[in-house]
């Protein structure tokens, strides 16, 4: 008796120093159902709540947006309850929830100070180079001025752009070299274009068998093998192919004809298409010539 009388003592001394938290609320009753803490008078119906629930040490709701859990003390002479709002008990979650968002927010807002203060050790020298590469003219070499920047990586980069600049220079003097020369393989093939040999020679042997008396038989035999109004000369050989950049060089009879691929314009728009290169030389009119002229 002695001892639980000591035990219900010291209870009931530190529910008096209790300081309530979350709200929750301590009472102590006896196994009559008299509220021994806080102090009341007449019939308390939390106690009978609890009994009606057979003191079960585990919270059970109260029905009025509370719930309550009972504790027995002292060989189930004495009962601890305590009651906290429903609302309330995932409080301490919530604050734990707090703590830990203001610790994220703290971290996060620190490492974007400190990302932007070291980005701005980067992004300053990253502009001065493209300012720099603004004010290059790439037809021209250019020494760009030092850049103000102990990050060695900045340096390593403004090295290597100075010696892509450079080398980029030297690849537009050689380009404008090499379509210098293309402009005047192109001219070369327009001049070829302007002196047609292959109806020179045409004409030339034509005009030798005149000279054998055989007028009267060409004019009656030539236009059944050839036609040789302009436009057709033109359509047979065509002549308005990009064919004439190969007869620049080594002139325009004598050469073998074969087949290859250029971009030509139709309608507007650049074609890829197989031509006829040297056409002229071609000898598939042979037989015709031979059996006209025969009879």
């Amino acid at each position: 008796y002695i001892e639980i009388k000591q035990r219900i003592s010291r209870i009931l001394s530190a529910m008096m120093d209790y300081r309530s938290f979350y709200g929750e609320e301590l009472f102590f009753y006896d196994r009559t159902g008299n509220r021994i803490f806080p102090k009341a008078a007449g019939e308390d119906p939390l106690f009978a709540l609890v009994e009606s629930k057979g003191f079960r040490e585990q919270f059970i709701s109260s029905g009025e947006g509370r719930q309550i859990c009972c504790i027995p003390v002292g060989r189930g002479q004495f009962y601890m309850v305590m009651s906290i709002r429903e609302a309330d008990l995932s409080q301490p979650v919530r604050d734990q929830i707090i703590v830990i968002l203001l610790i994220t927010l703290g971290a996060l807002i620190l490492t974007v100070l400190a990302s932007l203060l070291v980005s701005r050790r980067i992004s300053k020298p990253l502009a001065e180079i493209c300012e720099q590469i603004g004010e290059i003219d790439i037809g021209e070499p250019v020494t760009l001025p030092a850049l103000k920047s102990d990050i060695r990586e900045i340096q390593t980069l403004h090295t290597a752009f100075t010696q892509m600049q450079a080398t980029l220079s030297g690849h537009v003097t050689k380009l404008l070299e090499l379509q210098n020369q293309e402009m005047q393989s192109r001219m070369l093939a327009l001049q070829a274009q302007m002196n047609p040999h292959f109806l020179f020679n045409s004409l030339q042997a034509v005009s030798a068998m005149a000279d054998e008396g055989m007028n009267a038989e060409i004019a009656e035999k030539i236009p059944q093998l050839f036609d040789l109004r302009p436009a057709r000369i033109i359509a047979r050989f065509g002549l308005k192919n990009p064919i004439y950049a190969p007869t620049a060089a080594y002139g325009h009879v004598g050469r073998k004809p074969y087949m290859d691929r250029v971009t030509v314009l139709e309608n507007g728009k650049k074609v890829n298409r197989r031509v006829q290169f040297f056409g002229w030389e071609k000898l598939d009119a042979v037989d015709a010539v031979k059996a006209a002229f025969k009879a």
